[in-house]
């Protein structure tokens, strides 16, 4: 296991990023600079270093250059499956998204979570947003803290209704209410040590219901907490030495019917960046560490979720820096459970949150990865072989970095006329008991959207019609 030997504690670093023309730059407080050499602006880095090569985390890798030069990206309006993107200027400094069902319309309400931009009304606070249609509207804002980090949806005081858990300094939990026009209340701190940097949602006590998972870099855990009519309640924590940029995701990898927990490490660690805790009842055991594909570079999100058509959770990493040494590290479930052998795919540079939906209404299961600093969506399409296709590439507005939870699929703008489509599309979140609090449910899934927060005071949507280019027309 190689690991950096100056520990990176708080995942925040030097970030330039295009405000209304205006360059912004947003200062970390100072910290140690790790063992990897500290890179600069070269003459062949036509744009802003990423944030972890100007933090010294990883070689020297390129945003693309303010002048775009021509490439081979594809208009949204050119792919049947998808409708022209919107850019929705939002307020405050969009960090992290989810979509959530909190007030009973037919399609989802959005939850972002801001950071600072110099905007007391708007900064380091929850939005939601809601559509009826032909508009977003903020339907509650409500502080939230400073580093917005991750963000998850879930029950958490089992009464049938949807909460909020938000990562940064420390783990929030916001509880729904009764109300319709202020759904959530005032937060609830979770005794959590230092900085969460990811959270993920799952079975841990093997009730079906959601339990909140928890990373911590500062004590090098992850904590486990249980849902109960009181709230969230710490069952247990689980060692995760990392230092810092994690992230989290659920699927059954060994096909037992457990909920057990895929942990990245996206910083200080070169090789077994990715650590497996596989459970058995509401026991975990760390059984497996994964070794992706980086290039020399780092590990940036994953995904868990079936990308071959088996019927089996896989797990996608996204890794690398600029093209061709960016990769999306496929690990298939075989009989015996996750293979640690990946398959590396060959991505476009800075490949960073990904999220695993069937987009295109066939039934199968694709993979979708946004690009730090390259205005780029791309779409790993499954073909009827179980195998992923060659990306398609659509272009998105700038973003410095796209956090895990960034990047999301849910149904937020359908206009009211409900449909159970063939192949209907998954959150990114696994789909799996249809049971109130758990991450989706089987039913009324209509036209799903990609959703990407931007740090540049917006969020991007693009919504997804179906493989004949008619959301009807996929319907029963």
């Amino acid at each position: 296991m190689a690991r950096a030997t100056v520990r990176h504690r708080r995942p925040l670093g030097l970030t330039f990023v295009l405000l209304g023309g205006a360059l912004l730059t947003l200062l970390a407080p100072p910290r140690a600079v790790p063992s990897v050499q500290a890179t600069t602006l070269s003459a062949t880095c036509k744009g802003e270093l990423h944030y972890k090569s100007q933090a010294g985390l990883m070689p020297a890798a390129c945003e693309q250059a303010s002048i775009v030069t021509t490439r081979a990206v594809v208009a949204a309006a050119d792919i049947p499956f998808l409708s022209p993107p919107v850019d929705v200027m939002v307020p405050g400094w969009p960090q992290v998204a989810a979509n959530v069902d909190l007030i009973g319309t037919p399609q989802h309400e959005l939850a972002l979570m801001s950071g600072h931009n110099f905007d007391p009304l708007h900064d380091e606070t929850l939005q939601l947003l809601t559509n009826d249609g032909t508009a977003f509207t903020t339907l509650q804002q409500i502080a939230a803290g400073a580093h917005a980090e991750a963000v998850s949806a879930l029950d958490v005081n089992l009464d049938d209704r949807v909460d909020i858990a938000a990562g940064g300094d420390g783990a929030v939990v916001f509880p729904q209410t009764l109300s319709s026009t202020a759904p959530l209340t005032q937060s609830v701190q979770l005794l959590q040590p230092g900085l969460v940097d990811a959270l993920a949602n799952g079975d841990f006590s093997g009730d079906l219901r959601a339990d909140l998972a928890a990373v911590s870099p500062l004590s090098d855990s992850i904590s486990l907490w249980h849902s109960t009519l009181a709230g969230s309640l710490l069952s247990r924590t689980l060692l995760f030495k990392t230092d810092g940029y994690s992230a989290l995701r659920i699927g059954d990898f060994n096909n037992d019917g457990y909920d057990d927990l895929a942990a990245l490490r996206g910083s200080g660690y070169l090789t077994d960046s990715v650590q497996i805790f596989l459970q058995q009842g509401d026991v975990f055991s760390a059984a497996l560490t994964l070794s992706p594909e980086t290039g020399g570079y780092l590990p940036h999100s994953l995904a868990a979720g079936d990308v071959n058509n088996d019927g089996l959770d896989d797990l996608v990493v996204t890794a690398g820096g600029e093209q061709p040494n960016a990769y999306l590290n496929v690990y298939l479930q075989g009989p015996s459970g996750l293979i640690s052998t990946t398959t590396t795919l060959p991505a476009f540079s800075l490949p960073s949150a990904v999220v695993i939906a069937d987009i295109n209404h066939d039934g199968q299961n694709d993979v979708l990865t946004s690009h730090d600093g390259w205005r780029t969506l791309s779409i790993y399409l499954q073909n009827n072989s179980g195998a992923l296709s060659p990306p398609l590439q659509v272009s998105l507005p700038y973003s410095s970095r796209y956090r895990p939870d960034a990047l999301t699929v849910g149904d937020v703008d359908y206009p009211y006329t409900p449909c159970l489509c063939n192949g209907a599309a998954r959150n990114f979140e696994r789909i799996r008991y249809g049971k109130p609090g758990l991450s989706g449910s089987r039913g009324a899934h209509k036209r799903p959207n990609i959703m990407a927060a931007s740090n540049a005071e917006r969020i991007v949507l693009v919504s997804c019609a179906s493989a004949h280019g008619s959301p009807a027309a996929d319907c029963d």
